[in-house]
């Protein structure tokens, strides 16, 4: 068959609208309909004003720059210089801008002034698609992931590398001085050198301080509040654990997709400890009947807050329980005598209140001459002189409590559904959205990065029910129409 001819040169007789350069069903569509639709309230909360200027040249409005960002973040273009070059080469951001190329510098002070005010939108696409009917609230599920910050391992220092690092800048520092001080022709070539090892000197006995200060065994010359955190495949990475809670968004089963309900960031090397804030931050958008972790998550501490909040939690231990014939689950209580009765009936009284970590404990004893005649003397208790004790807290009683409840067909089915509830949104907001790396530096910037990461992982959910998206906003009265 025959060639198509190219003609670069060939004009357009009728150039086509904008309308026309991207699909109706388009996910940047539900990025423009979302960004249309928030009232001025949304607007105040975020700290965003609407006002233009009565002077000065006219400026690009809040609305094309908060989409430009977010559809930025949907499709893994996170940088500033990167939108402004898609603005003019990619036809759906050229179509989200209206045919605006706003340059890099305007992005980027849009982003900086405002990043912390836009995490709020993370509780909006969860209130727009709990309108739709789409939010499922029978399981949540909280995990985390290392991300690497904005520097690397080579500037992640000890104590005794800094203070080479000091040492080796200061005598350069000294050098270049002498050669000053004798006239030498080539020294104003030094003074940039000169400038950067001294500003190398001030780093280095800055992050020093902060080793003595914080008690860290490490610290990076490039970003201070990033850690270095061990990978779960192996070896180490210098940025943050970034952690998520994820429920199942669909009308049913087999049409579901996954929404974000909590995105926060901490420096801690573990998630122990990071649950009931999680779920604190997932209770702002709304109420899960039921949470499910993984062993990392596991702290008696973590156990009694979850009670105190009144949720089921599906949680294994870190180590699997190994039952003993004489642990302490095994031993009748007297409530009216306030004692125990152990295997072979014998009794064990109260003795004293004691503190395991700062939790009350009560303590119960048998006495030693009935243990060591008992015919279990070497299997229950090895103790000669005190006989066997038990220590009951409100925490163990707890702990008891879970163990029973982890058995169960509920807890075992919730266990088996986390994987796929969790883990999906890691590998979509690394791999699509170009998560594996924060770009910022700080804790408080890469927070607002991660819930901006979030925002749009939402609306890449919702873009599948742009259709019902678009009816409910169009329904909405305060709402502006959505373009397209």
């Amino acid at each position: 068959m025959p060639w198509r001819d190219i003609n670069r040169a060939q004009g357009w007789l009728m150039p086509p609208a904008l309308e026309e350069l991207v699909e109706e069903d388009h996910p940047v569509r539900v990025v423009a309909a979302f960004v249309e639709a928030l009232g001025p309230e949304q607007w105040a909360e975020m700290e965003i004003s609407l006002l233009p200027q009565r002077m000065g040249a006219p400026a690009y409005h809040p609305r094309p720059l908060l989409a430009l960002w977010l559809y930025g973040f949907m499709v893994g273009t996170r940088s500033s210089r990167g939108l402004e070059r898609a603005c003019r080469e990619q036809l759906p951001f050229i179509w989200l801008a209206g045919g605006l190329t706003p340059d890099h510098n305007t992005l980027w002070r849009f982003w900086q002034a405002h990043r912390d005010g836009l995490r709020r939108l993370l509780r909006l696409t969860v209130e727009l698609a709990a309108e739709l009917g789409l939010v499922d609230w029978t399981l949540q599920a909280v995990d985390g992931t290392k991300i690497q910050g904005d520097t690397s391992n080579r500037w992640t220092l000890d104590a005794e590398q800094l203070e080479r690092l000091e040492r080796r800048a200061t005598r350069r520092i000294e050098a270049i001085e002498q050669n000053q001080q004798v006239g030498n022709a080539a020294a104003p070539l030094w003074t940039d050198e000169l400038a950067e090892c001294r500003k190398l000197q001030q780093h280095a006995r800055g992050a020093l301080d902060q080793l003595r200060r914080s008690g860290q065994r490490y610290v990076s010359l490039v970003d201070a509040d990033a850690r270095l955190l061990r990978r779960s495949g192996g070896g180490h990475l210098t940025g943050y654990n970034a952690q998520a809670v994820a429920v199942r968004a669909g009308a049913s089963e087999s049409e579901s997709a996954l929404m974000l309900v909590a995105a926060e960031v901490t420096q801690s090397q573990v998630d122990s400890g990071e649950l009931p804030r999680m779920v604190d931050a997932a209770h702002e958008n709304g109420e899960a009947e039921m949470t499910v972790a993984d062993a990392g998550y596991f702290t008696a501490d973590s156990l009694a807050a979850m009670r105190e909040r009144g949720m089921p939690i599906a949680m294994p231990e870190p180590r699997p329980f190994e039952d003993h014939p004489f642990h302490w689950r095994h031993f009748r209580y007297d409530r009216v005598r306030d004692e125990y009765t152990c295997p072979e009936g014998e009794r064990l009284v109260f003795r004293q209140v004691k503190y395991t970590r700062r939790t009350p404990a009560r303590l119960y004893g048998a006495e030693p001459e009935v243990c060591r005649a008992c015919r279990q003397f070497g299997i229950c208790t090895t103790s000669e002189f005190h006989g066997r004790t038990i220590t009951v807290s409100e925490q163990s009683q707890a702990l008891e409590a879970h163990r029973r409840w982890m058995r169960s067909r509920q807890a075992e089915d919730a266990l088996r559904k986390r994987p796929a509830l969790i883990e999906p949104v890691f590998a979509v907001i690394k791999e699509r959205q170009a998560g594996r790396r924060f770009l910022l530096r700080g804790l408080e910037a890469v927070q607002a990065e991660w819930s901006l990461l979030a925002v749009a992982f939402n609306l890449r959910a919702l873009s599948r029910y742009w259709l019902r998206l678009m009816r409910l906003l169009d329904s909405q009265g305060e709402f502006a129409a959505a373009p397209g």
